[in-house]
């Protein structure tokens, strides 16, 4: 359960980084790229914790 944070760290960095490239094809690229940030955010605050 330790890596579960860290895990989803990268998962939402690969879906920002992916959902960059979509910014100018799809509006609802920055639902993601929101979306990414905040669970990213989310596992920092809990890496953080521990």
């Amino acid at each position: 359960m330790k890596y579960l944070p860290w895990i989803s760290l990268i998962i939402a960095t690969i879906v920002v980084i992916n959902e960059i490239m979509w910014v100018s094809k799809s509006d609802l690229a920055w639902v993601f790229i929101g979306l990414g940030a905040a669970v990213g955010l989310q596992s920092i605050y809990l890496i953080g914790k521990k």
